[in-house]
């Protein structure tokens, strides 16, 4: 069974790293928002910070648990609470929107969220189509106009352009929309703490967002991406009483939102800065993986079983997966945790059968 873990550099500045100190200023944020306004139901978990020596868990230090790698929620001591890996210094706000990201991961997991992307899988069979990623685009620009000046309109054509490519590129399809789901519900979340605890913060990262979603060549990885479309969507539902995706269910928010909603005609054009971008995503993965088989060096071969990896920026390129900042995996009944970069080989059978440590 594979566990996927999301790692996401953020790089801000202007505090030290003493665990503890940043602990108690990041709790006083996070006490400071009303959880039941971002989700109906969704209340505070415990929380741990740590870097690669020590740990601060719950008000005091303890030894770093094997199970804390990256920035996610994990199952300890009979609850799910959320861990950040500290690299950097980062603003006590942000962070704590960040930590309150990864509480609702525990929270969708408490309450049986069914609605997880298979990530291994996507990575391998995830098809990176100009003609689908052009009207994604499209879509995309659809929807922030929404968020800026919502009318019905326009929701229709956004709801048209989903309805299409469901239809003509159902995997891909469903699988952006999983990682919205999940992902793109919980920077919902965090976004929306961020405005609870500075407005001013909260503009700047609405701005940063919009100019993310507007650069047609950055679109990949595709997962990356989806954080930002997740948000956008369910911002635009929430702000014009759209749907009620707050409840707990089974069906994808996307696939409820088209109910009822036909695959009308739409005219494809090719948008050239999203071929240019697949073609350089395509060629900088094939290069750095062939980079890797040619310099890595070996770290592990035989019979291994993949426990974790850095899902937030992975690439593959024939059997190969790369993993950026970490790899966990099992031999010979041991766990264990590498730092740094990775190239994982992967058998017919998607087994992994090597890994070796390099540099990207």
């Amino acid at each position: 069974m594979y566990v996927y873990y999301a790692t996401k550099k953020v790089l801000l500045g202007g505090i030290n790293l003493d665990l503890d100190c940043l602990y108690f200023e990041v709790k006083e944020n996070i006490d400071r928002v009303c959880f039941d306004d971002l989700w109906r139901g969704f209340q505070p978990f415990k929380f741990a910070l740590y870097d690669d020596y020590k740990c601060f868990y719950n008000g005091s230090y303890i030894d770093k648990p094997k199970e804390f790698v990256a920035n996610t929620s994990v199952f300890y001591e009979g609850q799910h609470i959320a861990i950040w890996h500290v690299m950097e210094p980062m603003d006590p706000i942000i962070l704590a929107t960040k930590i309150i990201h990864e509480m609702f991961h525990a929270f969708q997991n408490i309450r049986g969220e069914s609605r997880f992307p298979k990530e291994l899988e996507a990575l391998c069979e995830y098809q990176y189509d100009e003609v689908n990623l052009s009207l994604k685009y499209e879509e995309n620009r659809t929807l922030l106009l929404l968020l800026e000046n919502f009318c019905h309109e326009a929701y229709l054509e956004f709801l048209s352009y989903r309805a299409f490519r469901r239809k003509k590129y159902p995997y891909e399809f469903r699988y952006e929309a999983s990682v919205e789901e999940i992902e793109g519900a919980a920077q919902y979340v965090e976004f929306n703490a961020l405005n609870q605890l500075s407005e001013e913060l909260f503009a700047e990262s609405i701005v940063q967002l919009k100019e993310r979603i507007l650069v047609a060549e950055d679109v990949f990885p595709i997962r990356v991406r989806c954080y930002d479309v997740g948000t956008l969507f369910f911002q635009v539902l929430k702000n014009n009483n759209l749907l009620d995706f707050e409840e707990n269910s089974d069906v994808l928010t996307a696939d409820r939102t088209l109910s009822g909603v036909h695959d009308h005609s739409i005219e494809i054009k090719l948008n050239p800065d999203i071929i240019k971008g697949i073609d350089r995503y395509r060629i900088n993965t094939s290069q750095m993986i062939r980079r890797g088989i040619e310099e890595g060096i070996l770290l592990e071969e035989g019979e291994l079983e993949l426990l974790g990896l850095n899902v937030y920026d992975a690439r593959f390129f024939e059997g190969n997966l790369l993993s950026t900042h970490f790899v966990f995996y099992r031999k010979d009944g041991q766990e264990k945790v590498q730092y740094g970069d990775f190239l994982i080989r992967l058998d017919d059978q998607k087994k992994v059968i090597k890994i070796l440590k390099i540099k990207i």
